[in-house]
């Protein structure tokens, strides 16, 4: 009886890293937290990632936000426009090249702008998913739209 009880026991812990695991994967589209690219061309690439900010001490649980990395591999400064496209179960934001979603940045020759908790870089990053907030859209892809390297 104890051996059952310890098997019961056991499956039910593996079955919840697993639940756990999936749930993870589910909520964060084809993004994760490690950089992944999404878009390459003219010797410019473009990653994104998944990663929680706090946005405030009174808010129970962080926001899930969508950053990008730009890299830029040549020996020429660029100019970088796109449109970063947040796609939803229920609906997209960006996916009709609106204009709120279309922006331009500036790269140095051989260099990485690169967004984070600190907000600093415009159009490189997005709140997608706000646990404190029920009801909230199930984010499940991004994109870069319309890219052109100048």
């Amino acid at each position: 009886m104890n051996m059952i009880i310890k098997t019961m026991r056991f499956s039910l812990f593996l079955f919840s890293i697993v639940l756990s695991s999936f749930t993870w994967a589910q909520s964060t589209g084809n993004l994760s937290n490690e950089w992944q690219l999404l878009n390459e061309q003219s010797g410019v690439q473009i990653y994104g990632r998944v990663q929680p900010c706090s946005m405030s001490k009174d808010l129970k649980a962080p926001f899930d936000i969508a950053f990008l990395k730009i890299v830029n591999t040549t020996n020429e400064a660029k100019e970088v426009s796109y449109n970063f496209v947040i796609e939803y179960t229920e609906g997209c934001h960006g996916c009709n090249d609106e204009l709120e979603s279309f922006f331009v940045q500036k790269i140095q020759a051989n260099s990485t702008l690169q967004e984070d908790c600190s907000f600093t870089q415009n159009g490189m990053s997005h709140i997608i998913k706000n646990p404190n907030f029920k009801g909230g859209w199930n984010f499940t892809n991004t994109r870069i739209t319309n890219l052109k390297i100048d």
